[in-house]
């Protein structure tokens, strides 16, 4: 099958999902072409040994004339179009389309209007919640749409946004690259990811996090904090001179940071792009300490795959347990990897996007095995209903 990717950057490192679906598309011997929205160049993260052919657009303005002018130069078999850019394109297309709909998350919008102030909701609503249903509102029943987890399906599907059902479609996790190290962790060193939150968001969630660190520093001094992506903003600057925090600033690899740590804290969840940063910690056996809105998108089982406080406030203290505890958190951070390798690998997610892929196209087989659940579940690398 020749697919082409439709997207709103480079499908790089730096946009997961994208990246991880190309992936498993291009390992299970389909071929794929990219045209992304693209006005400086792009490191493209081995996508050219994964890609048929690359098209950078330097303007969103002529996103929609590049894809017509490919689409009569080129036989394509099927379009998967990330949701940020159907918009800029005109739908329908000439051929079986897949829309992702996993940016704009209806329900993580809204959960982070409500759990902000006025000023931050009200920017918030003019960020993301806008454009999202701008998104949703260009779609019709010719398109199968396509999301991360049932938590978003649910939230779509109570939204009454899409013209049909959605799929679920995980976000597939690179489980050789992400593995966990033969090395000693610290044992006492927090971990913050805020590589995808805005700056508002980072703000909010930094706000949290400090908090937490107040209350363990009462009983635990010596814990240290590493947090990934930008520096903090405006008046929580000061967050810099703390010496028991270390903000990393941007990067590209997690990974050097994740095996010296011990607990990863997620006391919030973005609301614009899709889950992953906790996956990659739970793929490297970390324990991981979150709300149930994380469980419940992650849909994995509190107390035994993460681990899970009912409020912010209640983190300090469950940190300190954990803390006290290695062996509760090597049994936490085995079973969360097993976790991503039952539910997230890249052959999970490919079965299910090859079915989505086929029920689009026609195929009647595919659709009873979407019907059935067949996409759902990979035991010893054989797909079997579930």
């Amino acid at each position: 099958m020749h697919i082409l990717m439709i997207c709103a950057a480079a499908p790089t490192t730096d946009r997961p999902r994208t990246h991880g679906l190309l992936t498993a598309m291009a390992r299970s011997g389909h071929t794929v072409s990219v045209i992304f929205i693209d006005g400086a160049g792009t490191a493209f993260d081995e996508l050219s040994d994964r890609c048929h052919t690359l098209i950078p657009v330097a303007r969103r303005s002529g996103l929609s004339r590049r894809v017509i002018d490919q689409l009569a130069r080129q036989k394509f078999d099927l379009a998967h179009v990330e949701g940020e850019v159907v918009k800029d394109i005109e739908l329908p297309l000439p051929l079986p389309t897949v829309v992702d709909v996993s940016t704009g998350i209806p329900q993580a919008q809204e959960r982070i209007m409500r759990a902000a102030g006025l000023l931050v909701r009200a920017a918030h609503v003019m960020q993301t919640l806008y454009p999202g249903r701008a998104t949703l509102t260009g779609l019709s029943h010719e398109q199968r749409l396509i999301v991360a987890n049932n938590e978003a399906l649910w939230a779509y599907e109570t939204l009454g946004y899409p013209a049909q059902r959605p799929e679920v479609v995980p976000t597939p996790v690179d489980t050789v690259r992400f593995k966990p190290m033969l090395q000693l962790r610290d044992h006492a060193k927090l971990l913050l990811d805020l590589r995808d939150f805005t700056p508002l968001e980072r703000m909010s969630v930094l706000v949290s996090a400090h908090r937490v660190l107040l209350g363990i520093w009462q009983a635990r001094p010596d814990v240290h904090m590493q947090v990934l992506g930008p520096p903090p903003p405006g008046a929580l600057r000061a967050l810099t001179h703390e010496q028991r925090i270390h903000f990393v600033g941007a990067i590209r690899d997690a990974r050097p940071y994740l095996a010296t740590t011990t607990l990863v804290l997620v006391p919030a969840l973005p609301g614009h792009h899709p889950l992953y940063t906790p996956l990659e910690a739970m793929a490297l056996g970390l324990p991981v300490l979150g709300l149930p809105t994380l469980a419940r998108e992650l849909e994995a089982i509190t107390g035994h795959e993460l681990v899970v406080v009912p409020e912010v406030a209640q983190m300090a203290q469950v940190v300190l347990t954990l803390l006290d505890d290695p062996s509760y958190c090597g049994h936490i951070g085995c079973a969360a990897r097993r976790f991503v390798e039952r539910r997230h690998r890249y052959q999970v997610a490919g079965i299910a996007l090859e079915n989505i892929y086929a029920s689009a196209s026609g195929c009647a087989l595919a659709e009873w095995r979407l019907e059935v659940g067949f996409a759902g579940v990979v035991t010893d690398g054989r797909p079997c209903i579930g």
